[in-house]
Order: structure tokens, then sequence, then C-alpha cells
């Protein structure tokens, strides 16, 4: 194109301008979408004037806790649940809080096991043991539930390691799972135990 050439069309844009505003106002054109995160209907709304970060912990546990399924048997505290296949549960050993006048040393004691003694670990739970549930996080919608073998001390040993049963201020232990499988858990394959996918509902609370 050359200098003349486009010297006319740009002098024809006065003209062109206002035919192809109004020809366009003839058609309903909306606005682009503004481009942002999909959150769904369900979850809370962040108020930034009091939220912060100390409530994101439980914001995001509100969140996972609407994902549970809708049709899940919720576990109740004093229920009977039996295995409906061999799997692997994580256990926790129970310590009490020391106020003694050697609570120093036995601070110093307990600081030498190993941490993963200190927190706990897998253990193995054969198809059709009983436990007992003895909590949830939620009474509704539980996310977590914690709860015990009715062979409690008959299992103990082959459960909590000798050096964990034998510090001070050891007073049991206890075993958690997630109550059922979430949407960030469908990717990850074979991940853990969910508790409404390998026990059932045997003995109601009384």
């Amino acid at each position: 194109m050359n200098r003349r050439t486009l010297l006319k069309v740009l002098g024809l844009f006065p003209l062109i301008g206002p035919a192809l505003a109004k020809a366009l106002a003839k058609f309903d054109l909306k606005p682009p979408l503004r481009s942002g995160p999909y959150l769904p209907a369900f979850f809370p709304q962040w108020d930034k004037a009091v939220d912060g970060l100390e409530e994101a912990g439980k914001w995001a546990i509100e969140i996972e806790r609407a994902r549970l399924p809708s049709d899940m048997q919720v576990p109740r505290v004093g229920q009977i649940w039996e295995t409906v296949r061999d799997c692997e549960v994580p256990f926790r050993p129970c310590f009490a809080q020391d106020q003694s006048p050697d609570g120093w040393a036995r601070t110093k004691h307990f600081a030498a096991l190993p941490w993963k003694l200190m927190f706990g670990g897998e253990a193995e739970v054969r198809q059709g043991e009983r436990i007992r549930v003895i909590g949830v996080d939620n009474p509704i919608k539980p996310l977590e539930v914690r709860f015990q073998p009715l062979r409690y001390d008959e299992l103990q040993a082959g459960i909590v390691p000798e050096e964990v049963r034998c510090a001070p201020g050891y007073v049991g232990y206890e075993f958690s799972t997630k109550t059922a499988k979430t949407l960030p858990d469908f990717g990850k394959g074979p991940c853990g135990t969910y508790f409404n996918e390998a026990f059932r509902l045997v003995a109601d609370a009384v």
C-alpha cells in the first residue's frame, strides 16, 4: 500500500466509524466475563474485614467437610464397628500432661524417643476386629474418627513399641482415620484407610 492509498483509507474512518457503531448496536453483545477462580456455591464466604490468616485453616477444613459423601453413615461415639477387610490404620500413643517436680527429666526422656515413635505409626487391623468409637471432630459431618479396639490390652504390645510403652507419662493408644474419601483423595490411588470403606456398624451406642 502506497502513501496515497493509505491517506484515502484514513480519510474514510470518520465516515465508517459511526456507521459501524450503529450496526454493532443492533446485536446484544455482552461484556466478557471476568476471569477468576471458580468457587462452588457451598464454599464459605471469606470476609476480608474480619477473617485473617488464623482462620484459613478452619476455612479449608469446612470446605473439605462439605465434600463428604451425602450418603455416608456417620460414626457416633460409643458405637461398635468391625473391619470388613484387613487394613492398616494410624495409631497414636497418648501421654499424660506431666506436672510433677521431675517433669524436666521426664521431658528429656520423652524427647529422646524417635519422632516416628512419639507420633505413632501404622497398625495392622485384621478383618473382623471390633472397635469402639471414642471421638469425632464433628457430630454431624466428621472428617476424622478416633477409636480403640475392643481387645485393647491384648493388642497393645503388638501395636505400640516397648520403648514407647515404657516412656514416662504413657497412658495408652488410639486409632484415627479419615471418615471418607473426598475429592482431593481420588487422584492419589491407594492411599490409607477410610473408615466408611473398611468398617461396618455392628452395634449402636448405648
